[in-house]
């Protein structure tokens, strides 16, 4: 994997978001810092506006979005893909599960949000899709299920619960289950023909684990760190 890179970010590099409460000036200068950080410039890196769907979308160098320093609808969407050096493609998470997918004979990378919803409606799906649009094979593909907040700490309602297969689920108490979205986006990768072997799993539980932001534990109008990954 030597040209393909990914990094994590945690706490020490600040909210990265600015769709949620923070001042906008603070955020791009947590980003550019964080840039600088990885050797790139600015302007290498694309943030998605996450919109909770199912949409997964392709990026190439030549498309003009203000990638870095505003909130863009022409990235309204909960995945992205390219086979291009030097994009570095970014999630912003709290406590959902941020999913690394690379293809490194192919070279192709990509990073999703997967949420519950997101979960429900096929993101994962969608983006493989595009990932083999760009020539990668299915064979090849390595993911990385990232820290995300665990089944002990996700307890969800009826609402939710009701959505998904019940070997993901605790059982019922006071109303109310605990999901393990980990698990539910690792069995639907395997539904998807991504081998076991190739499937990474970072247990770290992001509402215990200081290291990093957590809307159920912080708010969720609050920080949001990332996961970014990018072709050399």
């Amino acid at each position: 994997m030597n040209k393909i890179k990914y990094y994590l970010s945690n706490v020490d590099d600040w909210n990265l978001a600015l769709h949620i409460w923070d001042d906008e000036n603070i955020v791009l200068e947590n980003r550019a810092k964080l840039a600088k950080k990885l050797d790139k410039n600015i302007e290498d890196f694309v943030y998605m506006n996450q919109i909770h769907s199912w949409i997964s979308r392709i990026v190439e160098i030549n498309d003009k979005w203000k990638w870095s320093n505003e909130i863009d609808e022409n990235l309204s969407c909960d995945s992205l893909v390219t086979n291009e050096k030097d994009i570095v493609l970014s999630v912003l998470v709290a406590d959902c599960v941020p999913v690394l997918f690379y293809d490194d004979n192919a070279w192709v990378v990509w990073v999703a949000h997967a949420w519950w919803k997101w979960t429900v409606q096929k993101v994962v799906e969608n983006t493989i899709k595009n990932m083999l649009s760009l020539w990668a094979n299915i064979d090849d593909i390595i993911v990385v299920l990232w820290p995300c907040i665990s089944k002990d700490s996700y307890e969800v309602w009826s609402d939710v619960w009701c959505q998904f297969r019940q070997d993901v689920l605790t059982d019922i108490q006071n109303w109310k289950q605990n999901l393990d979205l980990t698990r539910q986006n690792y069995l639907d990768l395997l539904d998807l023909g991504i081998k076991a072997d190739n499937i990474e799993l970072i247990n770290v539980d992001t509402f215990t684990d200081s290291n990093y932001f957590s809307a159920r534990r912080d708010g969720f109008n609050k920080w949001r760190f990332g996961f970014f990954i990018y072709i050399k």
